[in-house]
């Protein structure tokens, strides 16, 4: 099994990177990467305001991101490693620059690979055959709306590995026992609660499940009320100190240990604007975008029968995060690619549907029809840059506010303005254009701006295709030397995904029925 998680891991991460854009655009993403330039260069959080707002004014007078600091923190080692390669390319400023942001920007591609090994170990250890587990895990990571987040510098493919990690090791202390199980959820819930503060409203449904098992394990006569204590005191420990250490970052910034950048947007939108906004709108419906999970349904009644208390985690953990999210002034994450706040619970409905694969071959059937429905969905996603649709329909610049009613109406709303299908027009009609003498070609006019292209390049954005290979030829950087890059990696990602599925047919037999307790 290590040489499939092996191999899985560097599939999924290969393939990912393949498709990269190798760019940080996002206000979001740009503010949490210069926190991370600031503590390798100065040793400060502090960054400069000139190039995102994303932020306040703190101790000192000095402006601070306030993004949870874990991302910042774990990205150092590629920011080193993206410093110390345009040192030895001498690549001059400006393509400097960039080439450290682009390296950095390959972070959540790893996390892509941690991503497949969590799942596919989960769906294993839920009883399903490899098969199976690795149909469900590479259904998360290509058919739904996380796909086109594992190519971006955002936080949410994080906060998915974080949560999804935490219920797993809650459930292997369910099937085992083992009270180590329990401080690896601790500490995987305190990392992303210093990824993003929003963690948080998950913390309550993860303790009612650690009690209901150990409880329920009670009732055959296992633990007792001291065990009860220990238990919960090896979770909540490491989060407890995550809490403490926020409070301190927060403190050393702002000189307040609540200072939370939420606190300034509030929970205005009304409840029903934003379920309905999220579960069933033309723009971003959580279903929509990851069509498969619509399978969840039928296979409830099944997956309760071996996993009670699992479904009702799950159930608990979706709802809470839909309700919070709801009332959120920014309920749809803009600009984002589907609902981006509830990316984080995919797994919890994609895990359920691996009961009802088993059950016949029309099932599976539907299922594979909708992976591929939801695979098409995506590459619209992953082919054209999000703001780039925005502005193409006129929604960027932002010209209202986030408690205007009108806010992003028409890509929200209107069916015929949904990303779904914009992308896919854009995408026909980009590759047209870059298959012609039309194709856009930009000039690096400076490293003092977010985006360091001139106004006019800035029009041509609307013509790109959002790969980073893409981008290098419409810079004139490479040439035959990059499409021979571009092949090898394909090569390379061909390879290791025929070697996975090698290995996983030889090991077909082995363990294939695991223990499940209700």
């Amino acid at each position: 099994m290590k040489k499939t998680y092996t191999y899985l891991f560097f599939f999924v991460v290969a393939a990912n990177i393949l498709v990269s854009g190798g760019r940080l655009a996002v206000s979001d993403e740009l503010a949490i990467f210069l926190t991370s330039e600031s503590i390798v260069k100065r040793g400060d959080l502090a960054i400069s305001n000139d190039l995102v707002k994303n932020g306040s004014i703190g101790n000192g007078g000095k402006f601070y991101a306030g993004s949870g600091i874990a991302q910042s923190v774990l990205n150092i080692p590629l920011y080193v490693a993206g410093d110390a390669v345009t040192r030895i390319l001498g690549l001059s400023e400006p393509l400097k620059t960039l080439a450290v942001r682009a390296i950095s920007s390959l972070f959540n591609q790893f996390f892509a690979g941690f991503i497949a090994i969590v799942m596919f170990a989960f769906g294993s250890r839920l009883g399903y055959s490899k098969r199976i587990s690795l149909f469900l895990t590479l259904s998360l990571l290509f058919t739904t709306n996380l796909f086109p987040y594992s190519k971006s510098f955002m936080r949410e493919p994080q906060l998915l590995f974080y949560l999804l990690t935490a219920v797993f090791f809650l459930y292997c202390f369910k099937l085992d026992g083992k009270a180590k199980y329990l401080v690896y959820s601790g500490m995987l819930c305190g990392i992303g609660l210093l990824t993003r503060l929003t963690a948080v409203v998950a913390l309550p449904v993860l303790f009612v499940y650690l009690i209901a098992i150990l409880v329920e394990a009670r009732k055959l006569g296992a633990p007792n009320r001291p065990r009860i204590i220990r238990s919960s005191l090896l979770f909540g420990t490491p989060i407890v100190a995550a809490i403490i250490l926020n409070a301190v970052y927060n403190y050393f910034q702002f000189g307040d240990m609540n200072a939370t950048p939420y606190a300034k947007l509030g929970f205005t939108t009304p409840l029903f604007v934003g379920v309905y906004g999220l579960l069933f709108s033309p723009g971003k419906s959580f279903f929509l975008y990851a069509p498969l999970t619509i399978l969840v349904f039928p296979a409830l009644s099944r997956f309760r029968r071996t996993n009670r208390l699992e479904l009702y985690l799950f159930a608990g953990l979706f709802i809470v995060n839909l309700i919070f999210f709801a009332k959120f002034m920014a309920w749809a994450g803009d600009g984002s690619w589907g609902p981006r706040y509830l990316i984080s619970t995919l797994p919890l409905f994609v895990l359920p549907i691996g009961s009802l694969l088993q059950t016949s071959k029309v099932v599976r059937k539907i299922a594979i029809g909708l992976t591929v429905l939801g695979f098409l969905i995506q590459v619209g996603g992953v082919s054209i840059y999000l703001g780039n649709y925005l502005r193409e329909i006129g929604e960027f610049p932002l010209t209202k506010n986030f408690d205007d009613p009108e806010f992003f109406y028409r890509s929200h709303f209107i069916p015929n303005y949904s990303p779904v299908i914009g992308h896919w027009e854009m995408l026909a009609r980009n590759v047209r254009v870059n298959f012609s003498e039309e194709k856009p070609n930009f000039r690096i006019a400076s490293t003092g701006a977010r985006i360091p292209l001139s106004e006019e390049d800035k029009t041509n954005l609307l013509y790109t295709l959002d790969f980073w290979f893409m981008y290098l030829s419409y810079a004139g950087i490479g040439g035959e030397r990059i499409l021979a890059a571009v092949l090898a990696l394909g090569l390379v990602t061909v390879w290791l995904g025929f070697r996975t599925f090698q290995i996983l047919g030889a090991n077909e037999g082995v363990g294939k029925e695991l223990p499940v307790r209700a």
